[in-house]
């Protein structure tokens, strides 16, 4: 029974890291949403791991915190670029 969580869970934040990551690289206008949703789906696994917690679960959320986290900084990075250049 701890496993559920893990099962529900696992297939949803992989699809998402290579689809967000693909996305991320190939459609720059679609940035924030792709950013809004990652968030979110961060917040619902992270509710979901509070409810049943799991060390396997904890690093797969680790593991996308850490995806999530550069993704964030690296948008940042590029809005803030043109001001560094004036």
């Amino acid at each position: 029974m701890p496993q559920e969580m893990l099962n529900i869970l696992t297939l949803p934040l992989l699809f998402s890291t290579l689809a967000g990551l693909w996305i991320y690289r190939h459609r720059p206008e679609q940035r924030p949403q792709l950013l809004l949703s990652l968030c979110s789906l961060f917040v619902v696994s992270a509710y979901g791991y509070s409810q049943q917690p799991d060390p396997t679960l904890f690093g797969l959320l680790l593991t996308f915190m850490v995806m999530l986290s550069s993704l964030l900084l690296h948008h940042w990075d590029v809005l803030l670029l043109p001001v560094k250049r004036q």
